[in-house]
């Protein structure tokens, strides 16, 4: 692993693999519209457009990796243009795929624990993927398409991704932090499960993987089973906050455009067993990523 192409390199999991990328792999880092905050001698940057791509210069790198982290991620954007969403989420992951066969690049793909309908819980790679909202829909087809056309190829299953930020858009949990720490208030769910990942720790997983040889799905995420509301109480303790600034909230009682699914918690027991990175419980993520705030 010599020559490492990054899609999305700006962006919040982007730039923290950037940061923690190993000091001898050369990068050459996509972005779409503001350049990563990330800078280094080894790192190449690429303004490419997801609707009209130039595969010039990623050709001429020759990628022995192709990292796809790049997508349209906003679940309710996704629903309300699903057009553009099948542009940037799908049909430019299969333009890349095309290309990583060409260059017989190794291919990891980042996908997303949206793939799940919610209905169970503790999903691991073998349970169904049912998606309930165009996000989940549109990246489960990336995920089969890349499956099915890419012999080196591994499909990593995000859970929600928490930490701070490096490229200056204020993260959900900074912000919660921000709003607390003022004495404003804060709505959080008390009945959505998930099992948050630190975005440093998921850049940790995803350079592994890049430089191993599993291939087929893979579920990263961390190892606690929470809700935002038991995130929030975490995060009053670790600071000294109020907990009367969390004001508890039922899903039932936000109504957005898209669907979001109740709980997509992951068994990540085989995630265990081919990494050797640890995934670690919330406590110990936000004290790594907040202790000197």
């Amino acid at each position: 692993m010599k020559n490492v192409f990054i899609t999305g390199a700006s962006g919040f999991l982007g730039n923290y693999l950037l940061k923690f990328a190993p000091a001898d792999v050369h990068i050459l880092a996509q972005y779409h519209t503001t350049a990563p905050a990330i800078t280094s001698s080894n790192i190449d940057c690429l303004q490419m457009d997801y609707a009209n791509p130039d595969w010039t210069q990623v050709q001429h790198f020759q990628p022995d990796t192709i990292i796809h982290c790049g997508a349209m991620t906003q679940i309710d954007k996704c629903e309300q243009r699903p057009a553009a969403a099948v542009t940037a989420n799908l049909t430019f992951t299969k333009y890349l795929c095309d290309v990583a066969n060409l260059t017989g690049a190794r291919f990891v793909f980042i996908s997303t624990d949206q793939v799940y309908d919610g209905e169970n819980r503790d999903y691991s790679e073998t349970d169904t993927a049912n998606p309930v909202n165009q996000y989940g829909k549109i990246k489960l087809a990336a995920e089969t398409f890349v499956l099915g056309n890419h012999p080196n190829a591994v499909v990593a299953r995000s859970a929600l991704i928490y930490g701070k930020s490096l490229h200056g858009k204020v993260t959900f949990t900074e912000s919660m932090i921000g709003r607390l720490r003022e004495g404003q208030t804060v709505n959080v769910f008390e009945d959505e499960f998930r099992t948050p990942i630190l975005v440093d720790n998921l850049a940790e997983a995803i350079w592994e993987l890049a430089g191993n040889t599993f291939t087929g799905l893979l579920n990263l995420g961390g190892s606690q089973r929470i809700t935002r509301l038991e995130m929030g109480k975490i995060i009053c303790g670790m600071f000294g906050f109020n907990e009367s600034g969390l004001l508890s909230t039922k899903m039932a009682d936000i109504h957005l455009p898209a669907k979001r699914p109740q709980d997509l918690s992951f068994d990540i027991a085989l995630a265990k067993q081919v990494l050797t990175t640890p995934l670690t419980d919330v406590s110990t993520g936000l004290r790594r990523a907040f202790s000197q705030s």
